[in-house]
């Protein structure tokens, strides 16, 4: 999500041919939310990883405490990820011309697009960052 980001805000103002790249005003908040979720993930597996400086028998009493915050915050995440999904699939269902949200915009490019913009943004990779389930 921050690779997506990161390339969304250095293209903002890409013009070709009198065709925008992006939307006018894109819904980012999926996005935003996507990249907590990721960041939330991380900061847990980072704690448990670092338990393990100090041995086995740290990590095990912390890995012991840690059950009882995963246990509060898989709901939590189950529900983030859900309104993040349901968020990057509403932004792209809109009535006007274009797309929403940058999934849609990536994902949903047209072959006009790909052309003019694909020496400045990967479609592919972009698309599938925004909706692949990290590991």
């Amino acid at each position: 999500m921050t690779h997506n980001l990161v390339v969304y805000y250095s293209t903002i103002n890409a013009v070709s041919q009198g065709q925008r790249l992006w939307p006018t005003n894109p819904k980012l908040w999926p996005t935003y939310v996507m990249l907590g979720v990721a960041a939330l993930s991380s900061i847990l597996a980072t704690i448990v990883l670092l338990a393990y400086l100090w041995g086995t028998k740290a990590a095990n009493r912390w890995n012991t405490v840690r059950f009882g915050l995963s246990m509060a915050t898989i709901g939590f995440l189950i529900v983030m990820w859900a309104i993040a999904a349901g968020g990057m699939q509403s932004t792209s269902d809109f009535d006007g011309t274009g797309s929403q949200s940058l999934w849609s915009a990536t994902c949903d490019a047209s072959d006009q697009t790909h052309e003019l913009f694909g020496h400045t943004v990967d479609f592919s990779r972009f698309c599938l960052e925004q909706v692949t389930f990290p590991q």
